[in-house]
């Protein structure tokens, strides 16, 4: 490779952050009358939750949305949070993994969250230590796949597109970084992540 790696930056929701166990979710939608599938657009695919992705609203604005819609009174919202997320894990190999890199390379999380992401990792994960920045769409301002976001995660690590491995599930922010130059995977497993990554850095 004619340009070193120096920088692998990772995205968080389905990559770090991922569904290990799909019956809490499937279970409460059952108990408030709505499909899965229109329980998760409402949380994750909405108008709201475009808004709290790109830092308009916080994160309490969007799901005070959702509770309206779905009828929850406020006071109970916290408990459906708390079993919507009931199934999530977070994937302490490829955690481990990022560490290591980290000895050699700069590390980052470029994710497409709301306003209370990092309070949640630090809470409940206790990893944010893996990587040198973690960036956050509602902090930022902006969200992939807009360039904008790509080339300020460059400039904040001072790297230059070839020099920057990126990873995310999602394939249009994958295509959108490629086409920058930067060196996009798109993860379907952790083994193939790791694989393809440590062909890249040579690690």
């Amino acid at each position: 490779m004619a340009q070193k790696i120096k920088a692998v930056i990772w995205d968080l929701v389905g990559v770090l952050l991922r569904e290990e166990d799909p019956a809490p979710r499937k279970k409460l939608a059952e108990e408030i009358g709505l499909e899965v599938k229109v329980m998760e657009d409402l949380v994750f695919s909405s108008q709201s939750a475009g808004l709290a992705t790109e830092g308009a609203i916080s994160e309490e604005a969007h799901w005070q949305w959702v509770a309206r819609q779905i009828d929850i009174r406020s006071e109970a919202l916290p408990e459906f949070q708390r079993r919507f997320w009931e199934g999530e894990g977070f994937d302490m190999q490829l955690a481990d993994f990022i560490a290591h890199l980290k000895k050699d390379f700069k590390t980052s999380l470029l994710s497409n969250a709301w306003s209370g992401t990092r309070k949640l990792l630090v809470d409940n994960f206790g990893r944010l230590d893996i990587f040198n920045e973690v960036l956050i769409s509602a902090e930022m301002k902006l969200a992939k796949p807009d360039p904008a976001i790509y080339q300020k995660m460059l400039k904040i690590l001072e790297v230059l597109p070839e020099e920057t491995i990126f990873l995310d599930d999602t394939l249009v922010n994958v295509a959108a970084a490629s086409d920058l130059g930067i060196h996009a995977i798109q993860f379907h497993s952790t083994r193939q992540a790791i694989a393809e990554v440590s062909a890249l850095v040579k690690c």
